[in-house]
């Protein structure tokens, strides 16, 4: 199944742009995070548990300053190889999901070419690593939903923890993911108690971790929590939102101050009252907003979940003009930028496959696979949108593959339906085609409403051709239907 050589020509594509990215400028890049990062390091394994930052990245860090070549050097191999690795399984996701060769290529060769998310192996952050950290949870899950296996379930577990132990908003995918997989495993018969004991054991596991890490922040730093840069998010949300002025008492003694600070929650926690130990009053005020006016917050969040779906943050990959291939990195990138405005269609397609995977008939492996990936990426996507005030395309980075694979073979599926089936479907094919076309080039920039409205089209039109494809395959052989 796995195709050595595709692989190959993979990791070739993959490798060459990585390095004329490297080559175009051979040193790591720093911003503000990587000081908080390489701070931790510096105090492993004492300073493991922290309230600043997550300690997964700074092990990372630890790991590449102890190697022969120095942390400049074996940093940037370390993060490229992960790169090469994404991409790889990138590739074997879209195989065990389709079955496919071309269908699995594709989305991969569009991920080993993306500059935007190989831009990050110069950056000294943790996206290259939440990047295949995620995509291995991935692999891992539509393999075991394949084929379940005792082994793959507590690697699920291994890979959820030290997600969230690299960044601190996938403690929860264990939570939307796990009664994903018990539903489909249940309805295919293929759920046996001895599974279902493993399933809850590893999920207890996971949430005993984060308890742990809880408790353990608390005893050392005085904070309850895994990462009290959430204090500032919440923050941040309700500055961009301009809800400080709906703070209940005691917090709307703050709202004024809040208010004037215009450069944002970071700039606020410098000063008094807010530049308490971990930013906690930040944190409380942020919440007490949000707990007073929690639809009024949620509308906001909502359209910022479509506004940012197809954001990206350039300014994270610099190109030296002048140097080595920066004209092909240029004309690369703005490829890779064009390319996400397609991330416009991963709500409604992801709703799409959820729903299928779990009503579909139970024969339907391939919607219950792509309703897996279809929980993992929305997942992100909504707990981005409404935790997250700035640098979405940043913090995107880590369902990149993901969503590339449920979006690009989707699209792909519905061309392979119009080439294959039958007058009916494959003018259903067209439509649905002609729909999500239109929807990515005109709804870009649109009110929060008219975006909506757009995509449940998009998404209803998507809904009624897979579920008019399997009336077909329950019924007859027909190629189209195996969409």
């Amino acid at each position: 199944m796995f195709d050595a050589g595709l692989v190959f020509v993979l990791l070739v594509v993959a490798g060459a742009v990585l390095a004329a990215f490297v080559l175009n400028s051979p040193t790591l890049d720093r911003f503000p995070d990587s000081a908080a990062y390489a701070l931790i390091a510096s105090h492993l394994p004492s300073g493991f548990i922290s309230s600043v930052r997550m300690p997964g990245y700074p092990v990372v860090l630890a790991i590449a300053g102890t190697l022969p070549g120095g942390l400049n050097v074996d940093l940037l191999a370390l993060q490229g190889l992960m790169a090469l690795a994404a991409v790889v399984l990138t590739y074997y996701i879209g195989r065990v999901v389709f079955g496919n060769v071309w269908l699995a290529f594709v989305p991969s060769l569009l991920v080993a070419t993306d500059l935007l998310m190989a831009g990050f192996v110069r950056v000294e952050m943790s996206e290259t690593t939440a990047v295949l950290l995620i995509t291995a949870l991935a692999a891992v899950v539509v393999t075991h939903l394949r084929n379940p296996r005792s082994s793959l379930l507590w690697l699920m577990t291994v890979l959820a923890i030290v997600s969230f132990l690299t960044r601190p908003e996938w403690a929860g995918v264990v939570v939307v993911l796990v009664p994903y997989v018990l539903v489909v495993l249940a309805r295919r018969g293929a759920l046996t108690t001895r599974m279902l004991i493993q399933v809850v054991a590893g999920t207890s596991a996971v949430l005993l971790a984060i308890g742990a890490y809880s408790i353990a922040n608390l005893a050392v730093n005085d904070y309850l929590g895994l990462s009290s840069t959430v204090n500032v998010a919440l923050m941040g949300k309700v500055m961009v939102y301009q809800m400080e002025s709906e703070a209940p008492p005691p917090y709307d003694a703050y709202a004024a101050q809040v208010g004037a600070t215009a450069q944002g929650p970071w700039e606020l926690a410098a000063v008094p009252p807010f530049n308490d130990r971990n930013e906690v009053l930040e944190g409380e005020f942020a919440r007490a907003v949000i707990l007073h006016h929690p639809l009024q917050f949620s509308e906001h969040a909502v359209g910022t979940l479509f506004a940012t779906s197809t954001e990206y943050d350039s300014v994270f990959i610099k190109i030296q003009d002048g140097a080595s291939f920066a004209g092909p990195l240029h004309a690369l990138l703005r490829i890779s930028e064009r390319r996400y405005a397609s991330f416009l269609l991963l709500t409604p397609l992801a709703f799409v496959w959820i729903v299928l995977g779990l009503i579909a008939r139970k024969e339907d492996l391939r919607a219950q696979l792509l309703g897996a990936l279809g929980v993992i990426a929305l997942y992100g996507w909504v707990v981005i949108a409404a935790t997250t005030f700035g640098e979405f395309g940043r913090v995107h980075m880590p369902i990149n593959p993901v969503a590339t694979v449920l979006i690009i073979g989707t699209l792909l599926l519905n061309v392979t339906t119009v080439l294959r089936s039958r007058t009916s479907l494959r003018l259903l094919a067209l439509a649905v085609l002609a729909a999500e076309l239109c929807a990515v080039v005109f709804l870009r920039g649109r009110s929060t409403s008219v975006v909506l409205l757009g995509l449940v089209i998009v998404g209803l039109l998507q809904l009624l051709l897979v579920s008019f494809a399997d009336m077909r395959a329950a019924t007859q052989t027909e190629p189209a239907a195996t969409i």
